[in-house]
């Protein structure tokens, strides 16, 4: 709170420079004359400061209310890869226990660990699911479990959901068995929108995980499984991360590719695993908090 009010007490103060800058030139005070040969370049300084101001009110107003970070997980609602079948393992009780496991073990805590705890986590499932699954889902931070029917269109009820937290709104995907590095969430924050109203952006940096052998694998992908969307709409007409398939959302938006020092996501390969497979070079265990 200190930082805080630090912080709010030099935006009060540039703001009192601006505005004494603006009435000095204005209201007649001692010096106009003389300012007034640098006038071009005293209304460019006024100008940036204003700017500065502005900035750092908006800044303020996010460290206090931050745009919602939300996440959406697909558990077990039934799914279709291409022209295959639709799967039936998804209400498998054999098939159920390992997937709760995988998710209790690889991405729950990375969830909890993360940096910054300010998000909100959208866990779908079949409506059939039974209640054991569904009470340990629900042990998940900041989660809500939604049933959702075959067939439903998940961008429409997700944009459904976010639309009652605000006019900007940021997006993201993590499937139950990954991981996502515990500063996802800080550093999708501290993004840039740059006055865009809509764009999506991936991280490129992850890692692999051989859940069998314990080994990891470095890798550089573009447009990953681990993409967010931002959107400002004051209407809150979202489409949200779930317009599109994560791979295709650089058609309908702009997307930005973004390199990091450290891995972002680690796609944990085991024998449940319908496409993913081990991918990149060879490298060390990350330390325990990456």
């Amino acid at each position: 709170m200190a930082a805080l009010n630090t912080f709010a007490l030099g935006w009060r103060l540039s703001a009192l420079r601006a505005l004494r800058r603006i009435g000095g030139r204005w209201n007649g005070e001692p010096g106009v004359a003389r300012r007034s040969l640098d006038e071009e370049s005293e209304l460019e300084a006024s100008s940036a400061e204003s700017r500065d101001v502005e900035g750092m009110r908006h800044i303020i107003k996010n460290l206090i209310r931050p745009i919602p970070v939300v996440y959406i997980t697909r558990f077990n609602i039934a799914v279709r890869f291409g022209q295959q079948p639709q799967r039936s393992v998804h209400l498998d009780p054999v098939w159920l226990e390992e997937r709760i496991a995988l998710f209790e073990r690889y991405c729950l805590p990375k969830m909890a660990a993360q940096s910054d705890p300010r998000f909100r986590w959208l866990i779908l499932v079949s409506p059939e699911t039974d209640n054991t699954i569904v009470e340990r889902l629900l042990r998940a931070p900041n989660s809500e479990v939604i049933p959702v029917a075959p067939n439903t269109a998940l961008g429409p009820l997700v944009a459904s959901r976010v639309a009652k937290m605000g006019d900007s709104i940021i997006t993201s995907r993590i499937d139950s068995d990954d991981q996502l590095s515990a500063t996802f969430t800080q550093a999708l924050r501290e993004i840039r929108w740059n006055g865009r109203r809509r764009f999506a952006t991936y991280f490129t940096r992850g890692l692999y995980l051989d859940a069998h052998s314990g080994i990891y694998r470095a890798f550089r992908f573009p447009l990953n499984q681990y993409p967010a969307v931002f959107e400002h709409s004051p209407a809150r007409e979202f489409v949200t991360v779930h317009a599109h398939s994560h791979n295709r959302l650089h058609k309908l938006m702009d997307a930005d590719l973004l390199k990091t020092k450290r891995p972002m996501w680690c796609t944990v390969v085991h024998g449940g695993n319908v496409l993913n497979q081990m991918r990149g070079r060879p490298t060390k265990a990350p330390p325990e908090d990456w």
